[in-house]
């Protein structure tokens, strides 16, 4: 990051590249030019970050982010843990070493975020509508309410 005025200066041109341009020295062919703010330095694509290898960087205004990719957690920069690929709405991740998630009753899918339909009292391994484990006193194959 700069801060101030910024100035380039080019070698070998025998005249300004643009109206915006002063030389130094009348006698000389270097150019320099001014900008009222640093032109941004795009670190991310530069390589010149320090984002953890398993975190993506964004680059800003003057600066950059480091975020974790998906799957893992932490602050992006010193680490990034792994953790389930999916965010588990209404379940956790199980941790190693499979990093699924684990619904609560009642929920289903690869993020717990499908609604088994046996109104929160059964598991549905067998497929959405099929409570196929009762809890709190229920019984069927089917809830129907």
């Amino acid at each position: 990051m700069c801060s101030g005025n910024c100035s380039v200066l080019l070698g070998d041109t025998p005249s300004p590249p643009s109206s915006s341009m002063t030389s130094h020295d009348p006698g000389h062919s270097v150019w320099s030019w001014a900008y009222a703010q640093c032109p941004d330095v795009d670190e991310c694509s530069l390589g010149q970050h320090d984002c953890h290898p398993d975190a993506a960087c964004l680059n800003t205004p003057g600066s950059y982010l480091c975020a974790c990719k998906k799957g893992y957690i932490g602050d992006g920069k010193t680490f990034c843990e792994r953790t389930c690929f999916e965010d588990c709405v209404h379940g956790r991740c199980s941790g190693p070493p499979d990093f699924q998630c684990e619904c609560e009753l009642g929920w289903t899918g690869s993020d717990c975020q499908e609604d088994c339909g046996c109104f929160g009292h059964s598991t549905c391994y067998q497929g959405v509508g099929t409570c196929d484990h009762c809890q709190d006193l229920t019984d069927g194959k089917i809830v129907n309410s």
